[in-house]
């Protein structure tokens, strides 16, 4: 592996994981201001607190799919380093994805998205793939709360109707729990990322 290519990786995944910090504190910050409001408004009835807090809660759904979102364009750019330094094979569809970039029928270069759910389990199989290892989904509840908040945050994002904006304090927990599940994968892979690192660093 070529030196300068992983002083490259090391400095791409110490910003990746500088943003991570970032985004994720930003989400905590908000949820200790919901949990602010919550005691501001213990005295008042269980209607009027809800209507209080749905602006919180369609606040945090979007910004927790949001926050994923951009961890996993972070983590893509990381998976096209690591399997380059260590020559791992990528296939011309999976680079596509991993650039988010796409060649139309005339040749011209185009922007490429998945959509949000193919692109999180997209993004994970192959940063596990990078450092080796294989990629499940072990907790199917964390995966099917996740699955839930990204329709509502789908059904925040474009309403519709009035009904669309109504956001439920299950709805709120079911989005804690699935940011939670993304984020314990993505501990999981630090750990691995950084044995890789480790192993490097400590290499002949």
């Amino acid at each position: 592996m070529n030196e300068g290519n992983f002083r490259k990786f090391l400095a791409a995944w110490a910003e990746t994981v500088e943003m991570v910090y970032l985004l994720t504190e930003e989400t905590l910050r908000i949820n200790h201001l919901i949990d602010k409001e919550i005691e501001r408004l213990k005295n008042k009835s269980e209607e009027e607190i809800l209507n209080e807090l749905k602006p919180w809660f369609r606040i945090v759904i979007r910004s927790s799919i949001t926050t994923i979102e951009a961890i996993c364009y972070r983590l893509k750019q990381n998976a096209i380093l690591i399997c380059s330094q260590r020559e791992k094979s990528l296939s011309l569809p999976e680079l596509g994805k991993l650039k988010e970039k796409k060649r139309d029928r005339d040749g011209r270069l185009r922007n490429y998205y998945l959509e949000t759910k193919e692109n999180i389990i997209f993004t994970l199989r192959i940063n596990y793939y990078a450092v080796d290892s294989p990629f499940e989904i072990k907790d199917h509840e964390g995966w099917t709360k996740l699955c839930e908040t990204i329709e509502v945050r789908n059904r925040l994002t474009h309403p519709k109707k009035k009904d669309d904006l109504d956001v439920s304090p299950q709805q709120f927990n079911y989005a804690s729990i699935g940011f939670q599940w993304f984020m314990s994968r993505i501990e999981e892979l630090s750990e691995l990322t950084r044995k890789h690192r480790d192993g490097k660093s400590q290499g002949p």
